[in-house]
């Protein structure tokens, strides 16, 4: 198979309230928008389709909420961004942590409570690596 993009499309109940969440606190810009659905991209060239949920066009049986969806983004200084969105009265749902493979990181989640992870990759840890058969 040969595909020239691939895009995420979140079903979402509340497009608005779910678009101001990633161009307000994320840095995106939406690019289209029909009310049920919304293309948002971000300088990175990373894009972001939001679907309402229960619009004509998704079947009954997909009309379900988000679950098991995480959406990473990297970024420069993953403190930064934790200290910037919590003034923003965001909640961290997980705090700011350093992971022995490589990651510094927090999650947040959405109006529709998809997991946003935002991760800064740091030097993984030596002695991890040996014990997982990585170096």
């Amino acid at each position: 198979m040969q595909f020239s993009k691939m895009a995420v499309a979140l079903l979402v109940g509340d497009i608005e309230r779910t678009r101001r969440f990633y161009v307000d606190l994320l840095g995106f810009h939406p690019v289209f928008d029909m009310g049920w659905f919304a293309t948002l991209e971000h300088g990175s060239g990373t894009s972001l389709d939001l679907w309402q949920r229960e619009h004509a066009s998704v079947p009954e049986s997909l009309r379900l909420p988000s679950g098991g969806v995480v959406l990473a983004f990297v970024v420069t200084s993953a403190a930064a961004e934790a200290e910037r969105l919590a003034a923003k009265g965001v909640r961290l749902v997980q705090p700011l942590t350093d992971n022995p493979w490589g990651q510094r990181n927090f999650l947040i989640q959405d109006p529709d409570g998809t997991v946003v992870d935002i991760l800064e990759r740091i030097p993984p840890d030596p002695d991890f690596l040996k014990q997982h058969g990585l170096a």
